[in-house]
């Protein structure tokens, strides 16, 4: 295996510095408490990500630590299911180049995870 998946969209690396896979995932109540987000990799006091928290709208989260340097948008499953009418139809991403990745969930209001990784190309 080269350590890349081809999909029709394009390249994704399965890299083994994937903090995801190293470290781990750490479960994170939301600052409302509400739900229950994840943390891949090591926080540290330096990063940009260490001013956000699990449950933050993506309005806080620019205005903490700017505007990402791509973003990207999916449907998930439970936008298919008859009758789901949740707030976890859709998922945002926003890359920032260098620091990692973040995922807003219930359809892309509220951060619900952090990967840092600090070789993220910042693109999707």
């Amino acid at each position: 295996m080269n350590g890349y998946v081809t999909i029709s969209s394009g390249r994704f690396s399965l890299a083994e510095s994937n903090p995801c896979k190293t470290e781990g995932v750490k479960k994170v109540e939301s600052i409302h408490g509400d739900f229950t987000g994840e943390v891949c990799g090591d926080v540290t006091k330096d990063s940009k990500f260490s001013k956000i928290k699990i449950g933050m709208s993506a309005k806080q989260v620019q205005d903490l630590i700017g505007q990402p340097t791509d973003t990207s948008s999916h449907a998930t499953g439970k936008n298919w299911v008859p009758y789901y009418f949740g707030s976890d139809r859709s998922r945002t991403m926003y890359y920032y180049k260098d620091h990692g990745r973040l995922t807003f969930a219930k359809n892309g209001s509220r951060l619900f995870r952090i990967e840092v990784d600090s070789t993220e190309d910042g693109y999707y």
